[in-house]
């Protein structure tokens, strides 16, 4: 579940763990602390935020006195100053494994009471695999984290590593519960191959995909040669069950074409490799590069890759900003040249594919807009990655396709602290980019 969903009910509930406070195994409360991210409360913090999250997610209170659960009488809104949804991920992402991420968003509510405001940290659960401990801190004394240590919450409202066969058997059933559906899907696949005399079972999707954009990207050139720090799209998507198709090269230009790919007609860019076809040149100065990916590549099976640098970064004077109507524009060129691949290479509409979207180069980039989209404020992005998977289809993606931008969008303008835009805003942008890309969309 996504944790900004019924939101109205959440900013209530969120009232009510202020004004009517009680422990339980999905709520801890914590005294009026700073966050410092290397003092032992935020490691213990961070610890809590773990075994909620092993548990399906859960609600964690700053300024309240253990025991009593009354608000801390040395609780001052500096304290909740301290507390910044980038800076706590940060923190809890780095003593995990890397690519994983703990969803977690900080809010800051007024008590009508106090007329303080407290910090309250909202966890999701994990979506696939539970969160293991990678990091053993701190290493002079006592650690309050373990290497290899997989934290819960118990229903005495305490945080505490995995001790018992019980304990294992509560989290492989949740484990089991939140991959129900891909489970099923891998079934009836295996059900469909055996049919037809193939039992081979079908590799994970989603890291077939993201390994070869990884053999994508140690192939472009371009993005080999890039400075440190630099910012970069990557977009990929691959059929999830294929069927051994091969397209034929000149099947694939066609596509191409009719996707009008850039640049399939630029004598020097336009490359026959043993995979597939690829773009890997320079645009013409004439083509609105923000909006069309410099190096693409198509597979005979299907696959299509494309990446494109940061235009922020390209500017005489490069600045380390990442401009929010730039950055839905890139994903908006980048989803619209899949669909019309995928459609011009004839896959029937309701065939499942998988679509990834990873953003490089984040690290400590703040937010900020170039055309009318108003930002209250500037916030600055404390992770070098964001990474987006989806399974989808083509009547999927056309007929909700606003709404896939604003989950992609929103997903990586959550590292920089922002709550979520609103799709009506999602679209002015998007119709701002379909009339720039003009006769190249």
């Amino acid at each position: 579940m996504n944790v900004y969903q019924n939101e109205n009910d959440n900013a209530l509930f969120r009232q009510s763990l202020l004004t009517s406070p009680g422990e339980r195994q999905d709520v801890e409360y914590k005294a009026s602390i700073s966050f410092a991210a290397n003092s032992e409360f935020d490691l213990k913090l961070v610890k809590h935020i773990l075994g909620m999250a092993n548990i399906g997610g859960g609600w964690i209170v700053i300024g309240h006195e253990d025991g009593t659960l009354q608000p801390d009488p040395n609780h001052s809104d500096d304290v909740t100053d301290t507390y910044d949804t980038t800076l706590l991920s940060a923190a809890v992402n780095k003593v995990i494994e890397h690519g994983q991420t703990v969803r977690l968003v900080v809010h800051k509510e007024l008590n009508p009471r106090t007329r303080l405001t407290y910090p309250v940290i909202r966890v999701q659960g994990f979506e696939r695999t539970p969160f293991i401990c990678r990091s053993t801190k701190p290493d002079n004394k006592k650690p309050v984290l373990q290497e290899g240590k997989v934290y819960i919450r118990r229903p005495g409202a305490e945080t505490t590593e995995i001790q018992t066969s019980e304990d294992w058997d509560e989290l492989l059933k949740r484990c089991v519960s939140q991959r129900r559906g891909e489970f099923l899907s891998e079934f009836a696949d295996m059900a469909r191959r055996m049919i037809a005399g193939d039992a081979t079972p079908t590799p994970d999707a989603k890291a077939a995909l993201e390994n070869w954009m990884d053999r994508r990207k140690a192939a472009s050139s371009m993005l080999q040669s890039l400075p440190d720090g630099n910012g970069y799209i990557e977009f990929a998507q691959m059929l999830v069950r294929p069927d051994g198709v091969e397209w034929r090269l000149v099947d694939l230009r066609r596509a191409a074409e009719s996707a009008r790919l850039p640049y399939v007609g630029w004598r020097d860019g336009l490359v026959v490799t043993q995979e597939g076809i690829e773009f890997n040149g320079e645009l013409p100065a004439w083509v609105p590069g923000s909006y069309l990916p410099k190096h693409w590549h198509i597979g005979k099976d299907g696959k299509f890759y494309a990446s494109m640098l940061f235009s922020e970064d390209g500017s005489s004077n490069p600045t380390r900003v990442l401009y929010v109507d730039e950055a839905i524009n890139r994903i908006t060129g980048m989803v619209r040249k899949g669909t019309a691949l995928y459609e011009a290479l004839q896959i029937r509409p309701t065939d499942p594919y998988l679509l990834c979207v990873r953003h490089s180069g984040l690290a400590d980039r703040s937010s900020s807009n170039l055309s009318d989209l108003y930002l209250h404020e500037s916030h600055v992005a404390r992770v070098e990655f964001h990474n987006l998977d989806q399974e989808v289809t083509l009547d999927s993606v056309k007929g909700g396709e606003i709404e896939l931008i604003s989950k992609i969008a929103n997903s990586l303008f959550e590292l920089f602290g922002f709550l979520n835009f609103s799709d009506n805003l999602i679209d002015r942008t998007v119709q701002q980019t379909k009339q720039r890309m003009g006769s190249f969309d």
